[in-house]
C-alpha cells in the first residue's frame, strides 16, 4: 500500500509550551511520532511563543530548513541555573545531557536570521525509543545535511554557548565532520558579549552580533581563521590591537585546528574528487563515537553511499568500513584510503586500511594493532600537509580484499641500519625506497618492466599513486623529492593472496625503466 503524501507544509505531531518541559519528566516523542518520517521544530513557534512544536514530513521539505551540528556531551553549565528559559530530559536518552532552551533558543533565531522556518535537531527528528526510526534516519542523514539551506554548529554543546577562548570537543565528534561539510553553509554559534570593542581580524570577517550581550555568529571558515591568527581587540581605531587567542576548536596553531582546517579546505577546494576523499579519509581517522559502527556511518554520506545500518552491529566498524570501501569501488572511485596514514599499523581485517585508533572507558585512545600503547587524537599519525593522488581504482571483496592492476617490482627489506647497507643497495637494486614506520629500507631486485608475472612467494613494491603538497593560506608550494607512493605486500600463508605491511616513498626515476 502506497503511503499517504503528507502536506508540503508538514503536519504537526507534537505541540508542547516551555513549562511543560523538564528533567524529571523526559519528554517522549513515541506517542506521537510516524516512524520513517523527517521531522522538524517550528522556530516560528519556539522563538515568539515559546512552545515545542514538531512538524513531520514525507519527503524533505521544498522550504528552506537548517540544521544543527554540536557534541553530544557538551560543556557543563557555569552555574546551577544553566538556562534561563529551563532544561528537559527526551525519552530514550535520558542518560545523555539535558537540552537548554536558551541554547535551542539561540539556533532557533538563527534560523529565522536565514529565512528558514524549519530546524532539524537529532535529539527530537528521531524517535530516540526506536532502533527502526534511528536506523532509517542514519542512512539518509548525508540526504538531510546535504539538502539543507544552513548549518548551525552549537559549538559548546546544549546546555550552553561556549566562549572563543574555551575549548570544545566539537571538531573531535565524528558526526560533526558531515555535519559542517555537506550543507550549502555551515556557522558556528558562540557566546559573545563584547559591547566596545572594535575587533580586527587578518584576511578574515569579525564576529557578528546574533544577539545582543549573548551570542555571536560567524562562518566556520571563518572561525578556523581566528584559531589560526587570532582576534584583535581594541577601542579605539588609533589604538595598539590586543590579541586573543581563539581556542574554540583547538588550541592555537596545533593539530586538530589543522586537522579541521584541512577537512574543510580539501572538501571544497576546487572539483578534484581525490583530493575531497581523501580529505574525509583522514579527517575520519582523528575523530571519535560512541558507537564504533558511526565511525563509518557518520562518513558515508560525504562519499553520497547510504548503507543500511540495520545490516551491522553496533561495534562492526571493519564490516562497515568494507562494506563503504566496495560501494566507493563500485562507484569508480579510486582508493583514497590508501593515503590515510604511512605510520599506522595495517587493519587486521583488511591490510589496505590503517588499524582504527579506540577510544576506551578510560578516555584513553588506542591502536590494538601496536600492542595497545595509550596515545591521543593529535597524535595520531594522519598527513595533513599533502594528497594522495592516482591511487587505484578495482574491487573490494567481502573479505576487505583489494583487488587492483599497478606496476609491481620485487623488494627486498635493508635494515638501514646495517653496515652493509649501501653495499646491499648496490647489489639488490637501481636505488633504494625508505619505508615510513620503520627504520628500514626496501631496495628494488629489478625493474619493473621485467616482471611478466607475480612470484607468490615474494614481497612486492606496488605503485599506489603520487604525493601531492597541500599549502594553506597564499604560502608558496613545497617540493617532495621522492613524491612516488609504494606499498609493501607479502604472500598471506594460505597463499594466493597478499597483506599490507607496510608503505615507502621513492624517486621517480625508481619506477622508470
Amino acid at each position: 500500500m502506497t503511503e499517504k503524501t503528507l502536506p508540503p507544509e508538514g503536519v504537526k505531531f507534537f505541540d508542547i509550551p516551555f513549562s511543560e518541559l523538564t528533567t524529571a519528566t523526559p519528554f517522549d516523542t513515541t506517542p506521537h511520532a510516524t516512524l520513517y518520517r523527517y521531522r522538524f521544530l517550528d522556530c516560528t513557534a519556539f522563538v515568539n511563543h515559546h512552545r515545542l512544536v514538531g512538524l513531520e514530513f514525507t519527503s524533505l521539505p521544498t522550504a528552506p530548513y537548517a540544521c544543527t551540528s554540536y557534541p553530544w556531551l557538551g560543556l557543563p553549565p557555569l552555574s546551577s541555573s544553566p538556562s534561563e528559559l529551563g532544561e528537559f530530559l527526551i525519552k530514550g536518552i535520558e542518560l545523555s545531557l539535558p537540552v537548554g532552551l536558551t541554547t535551542l533558543m539561540t539556533a532557533c533565531r538563527a534560523a529565522l536570521t536565514h529565512d528558514c522556518n524549519l530546524i532539524w535537531f537529532d535529539r527530537l527528528s528521531i524517535v530516540q525509543t526506536s532502533i527502526a526510526d534511528k536506523n532509517w534516519q542514519i542512512q539518509r542523514m548525508g540526504r538531510i545535511y546535504r539538502e539543507s539551506t544552513v548549518c548551525f554548529a552549537i559549538l559548546g554543546g546544549l546546555r550552553r554557548l561556549a566562549r572563543l577562548d574555551e575549548r570544545t570537543s566539537w571538531a573531535t565528534r565524528a558526526w560533526t565532520l558531515q555535519e559542517a561539510l555537506l550543507p550549502k553553509k555551515t556557522y558556528c554559534l558562540f557566546e559573545w558579549t563584547e559591547q566596545k570593542e572594535i575587533v580586527h581580524t587578518f584576511n578574515c570577517s569579525p564576529p557578528v552580533v546574533l544577539e545582543k550581550g549573548v551570542s555571536g555568529i560567524a562562518s566556520l571558515k571563518n572561525l578556523l581563521g581566528w584559531c589560526h591568527g587570532g582576534l584583535n581587540y581594541s577601542t579605539d581605531d588609533n589604538e595598539e590591537f590586543e590579541k586573543h587567542n581563539v581556542d574554540i576548536i583547538g588550541p592555537q596553531e596545533t593539530y586538530l585546528t589543522r586537522a579541521a582546517a584541512f577537512a574543510v579546505y580539501g572538501h571544497e577546494k576546487g572539483p578534484d574528487p581525490q583530493r575531497r576523499d581523501g580529505a574525509i579519509w583522514r579527517s575520519a581517522w582523528i575523530r571519535t563515537a560512541s558507537r564504533p559502527v558511526d565511525m563509518i556511518f557518520s562518513i558515508m554520506g560525504l562519499f553520497d553511499v547510504e548503507l543500511d545500518p540495520a545490516g551491522f552491529e553496533v561495534g562492526d566498524r571493519a564490516g562497515a568500513t568494507i562494506a563503504l570501501a566496495r560501494e566507493l569501488m563500485r562507484k569508480g572511485r579510486r582508493a583514497t584510503w590508501l593515503g590515510i596514514s604511512f605510520d599506522l599499523p595495517p587493519l587486521r581485517v583488511m591490510s589496505t586500511m590503517p588499524a582504527f585508533p579506540v577510544i576506551g572507558a578510560d578516555g584513553k585512545f588506542r591502536v590494538p594493532e601496536q600492542g595497545g600503547a595509550e596515545t591521543t587524537l593529535d597524535k595520531i599519525p594522519v598527513h595533513l600537509d599533502w594528497m594522495l593522488h592516482g591511487a587505484p581504482k578495482g574491487e573490494v571483496d567481502e573479505k576487505g580484499y583489494f583487488h587492483f592492476t599497478a606496476r609491481a617490482m620485487p623488494v627486498r627489506e635493508v635494515n638501514r641500519a646495517d653496515a652493509f647497507f649501501e653495499q646491499a643497495s648496490n647489489e639488490y637494486g637501481k636505488r633504494s625506497a625508505r619505508g615510513w614506520d620503520h627504520l628500514e629500507e626496501w631496495s628494488v631486485e629489478v625493474g619493473p618492466s621485467q616482471v611478466a608475472l607475480p612470484d607468490l612467494d615474494k614481497t612486492y613494491a606496488v605503485v599506489v599513486g603520487r604525493q601531492n603538497p597541500i599549502e594553506f593560506g597564499e604560502g608558496g608550494t613545497f617540493i617532495i623529492p621522492n613524491p612516488v607512493v609504494l606499498m609493501i605486500i607479502e604472500p598471506d600463508a594460505a597463499g594466493g593472496t597478499f597483506h599490507r605491511t607496510a608503505f615507502c616513498q621513492t624517486y621517480l626515476e625508481v619506477i622508470e625503466d
